[in-house]
């Protein structure tokens, strides 16, 4: 790993990504983000179990890395560590930061036009949100409906009536912004 490579750790609470947070892993020996289109975007990180901030590696932090050569630098939340069978490393398992979109609960709403659908989901939910969403699809005519609360993410994808089945296209995640 290149040095400017290293992720980045940070508190689970943290929505500014502009400073070292608790720390770079300078000490890590592997670490590759996986995206699969519309679907997982995720991150495997091996570091040894007696590297400098070994202790501070816990659930829902986040560790903070260039998931690719052309993509901004990005926030995975960690869901799982694990030791590897040596006992001398741990691997840590994260999650792109859009997953805690399935906490946030949307209200039922319609919309008609994919950019007045995508801004319901934000001013419809009904905790703070620090996602905006943008789009680059033009589409005036057909029409978003929720009837029932659910869940942000599920609101984008995943069920039958979603926005990606309703409109079609391809997501990507920009920190805080769903494209």
């Amino acid at each position: 790993m290149k040095t400017a490579e290293y992720p980045i750790l940070f508190r689970g609470d943290t929505e500014d990504f502009t400073t070292n947070g608790m720390g770079r892993l300078s000490e890590a020996i592997s670490c590759t983000v996986t995206e699969a289109l519309n679907g997982g975007y995720e991150c495997v990180l091996t570091y040894p179990k007696n590297g400098r901030h070994a202790a501070d590696i816990r659930q829902k932090r986040f560790l903070y890395m260039k998931p690719n050569e052309k993509s901004n630098k990005q926030a995975f939340r960690i869901y799982k560590i694990e030791e590897t069978s040596d006992g001398e490393k741990m691997v840590v398992r994260g999650q792109h930061r859009s997953y805690d979109l399935s906490g946030y609960p949307v209200a039922p709403f319609s919309a008609t036009g994919v950019i007045p659908s995508l801004t319901g989901l934000v001013t419809n939910c009904l905790v703070a949100n620090p996602f905006t969403t943008w789009t680059d699809i033009v589409n005036t005519e057909t029409t978003y409906s929720q009837t029932v609360p659910m869940s942000f993410r599920a609101c984008l994808g995943g069920t039958d009536n979603s926005i990606l089945r309703r409109f079609r296209g391809e997501f990507s995640w920009d920190k805080f912004t769903v494209k």
